[in-house]
């Protein structure tokens, strides 16, 4: 009898759930036996997606799609080959697409996935040698166009493709191995870094013009591993990070390349190196990882127009190394040492409880997307009969969920949803003298 209870706790503890170690972390997991290469929240920030290897190479990468508010995962997604590097959503956040590569490195794999299915809508999976890896994706804020940057040993290439017919718009070979590609907030511009060697490793940043595929300028080019590289949010400025002997850090203008200030060793409090860093959108403030002068690994905010760490985070792990801002810049998703996901508060700008979304303010479905039982919070501006009705996006009557007295106020309520398929559906609030509707999505 121990011996089968020791088996269905081996068996049901696949993903291990975290804890809120202080008051600046939400929520940490662990997905056991495998690395991750890539995590970005949804566009409105109700789940988060990761990309994921197996740590022994077996072939067996997958997608993990987790609650944001909860973090409790909703469901895993097969890719079916050996590797992931990078994910993006769409701008209506109904598809994901996902890039990866095999273990012989003659295929690169590109799909767009339907989420509430979990199905292959296109396949544009390329059979190529020359290319080592997909770096980063993106999609244009008007979700027409696809942008991929591909890894090459001596040139690379920013490839363009058509979000609605899958075909290649553009194919544009850039010089030198590309490490990251980034584009600029307005679509403006896009830069890489690549490495070359000449007697020893040399490392680039170029900024190509992202309308006419042209090659604007080097902005940089140093024997310094540069780490990381990101676009300011209004895109007229590019931050670098060198693991240096004497900058952390180089701001420079755009598109000149004019250097507008340096970060040098220990000049901001304790930090000591810069490694990765995401700037918060129409903001001073960016996200770092960095080491102290004790060579500990860091997480924090740097104010970079009063050259100050803002706030630290404080964790029982190493630096962050892969990054993502949701939408209303209030959390931060992290992994540390790309195997755990670590989900935290914007001590700057964002709200300062434990849940995703301030009850105060708004009114929310938690968890959603989700399965079948959920809590709505809900603002009643007058005290007395209220009645929750679900309905399909055809309007199609699907039940009363909810039909008693409410006070006046925030108030909660825990509903059980009937089993129904995948899909959007619509929870109708009527009250004494007023009705709201919220969306749902199921997933299972």
């Amino acid at each position: 009898m121990k011996k089968l209870m020791f088996l269905v706790v081996v068996i049901t503890a696949m993903w291990q759930l975290g804890y809120a170690e202080d008051n600046d972390t939400l929520w940490t997991r662990r997905v056991v036996g495998e690395d991750i290469n890539d995590v970005k929240f949804s566009p409105d920030g109700n789940i988060i997606a990761t990309a994921h290897q197996d740590n022994q190479l077996k072939g067996n990468a997958k997608i993990h799609i987790w609650n944001a508010q909860t973090g409790d995962e909703l469901k895993v997604i097969d890719f079916h080959t050996d590797f992931i590097t990078a994910i993006a959503f769409t701008n209506d956040g109904k598809y994901l697409y996902a890039a990866g590569d095999n273990l012989l490195g003659n295929k690169i794999y590109i799909k767009k996935i339907e989420l509430i299915s979990n199905q292959t809508i296109k396949d544009l999976s390329i059979d190529e040698s020359n290319w080592s890896g997909v770096r980063n994706i993106f999609l244009s804020k008007d979700d027409t166009k696809v942008f991929l940057g591909l890894q090459g040993s001596d040139t690379s290439n920013v490839l363009i493709i058509n979000n609605e017919t899958g075909e290649l718009i553009r194919n544009v070979a850039v010089e030198n191995a590309m490490y990251k590609f980034i584009i600029s907030s307005d679509e403006r511009y896009f830069a890489f870094i690549s490495r070359y060697f000449k007697s020893v490793s040399h490392y680039r940043v170029n900024l190509w013009d992202a309308v006419t595929f042209e090659k604007i300028k080097t902005l940089d080019d140093t024997k310094d591993e540069i780490t990381d590289i990101a676009f300011s949010s209004d895109g007229t400025e590019l931050y670098e990070v060198l693991n240096s002997f004497e900058y952390n850090m180089k701001v420079l203008k755009i598109p000149s390349g004019d250097l507008s200030k340096t970060y040098k060793i220990n000049q901001v409090d304790d930090i000591k190196g810069i490694y990765k860093l995401f700037p918060f959108k129409n903001s001073d403030m960016i996200f770092i990882t960095y080491t102290n002068k004790f060579m500990q690994g860091k997480n924090g905010i740097l104010d970079i127009k009063n050259d100050k760490l803002s706030y630290i985070y404080e964790t029982s792990l190493s630096d962050a190394e892969l990054i993502d801002i949701n939408t209303d810049q209030t959390k931060i998703i992290c992994t540390i040492g790309r195997i755990y996901l670590y989900l935290f508060n914007n001590k700057i700008t964002g709200y300062k409880d434990t849940d995703s979304i301030n009850p105060i303010n708004h009114d929310i479905i938690i968890p959603n997307p989700l399965e079948k039982k959920a809590t709505i919070k809900v603002n009643i501006p007058k005290a007395g009969l209220t009645k929750f009705a679900l309905t399909n996006e055809t309007g199609l009557d699907l039940g009363i969920l909810f039909n008693d007295f409410l006070d006046i106020g925030y108030q909660e309520v825990a509903v059980n949803l009937p089993s129904l398929p995948n899909g959007n559906y619509f929870v109708s609030i009527q009250g004494v003298n007023f009705q709201k509707t919220l969306k749902l999505t199921m997933i299972k």
